[in-house]
């Protein structure tokens, strides 16, 4: 092998190091917004489960209106 293939061998493990780490911290980035999601989906769901209990047991839309 020549220094030249090397060189350029070199260069292109560079270039793939790189891409290699903007994709793990993407991936990172994702994760987070994933994990956020999630949680906001949980929260959102014990808030419906609230109110259907409360329409359940009779409370009036213009009661829990005035409680939230």
């Amino acid at each position: 092998m020549d220094i030249r293939k090397i060189s350029e061998l070199e260069k292109r493990i560079s270039e793939l190091e790189n891409i290699n780490s903007a994709s793990q911290k993407r991936f990172t980035e994702l994760e987070t917004k994933v994990y956020v999601l999630e949680e906001q989906l949980k929260t959102a769901d014990l808030i419906l489960e609230t109110l259907v209990i409360k329409v359940d047991s009779g409370c009036t839309f213009d009661s829990m209106r005035e409680t939230y």
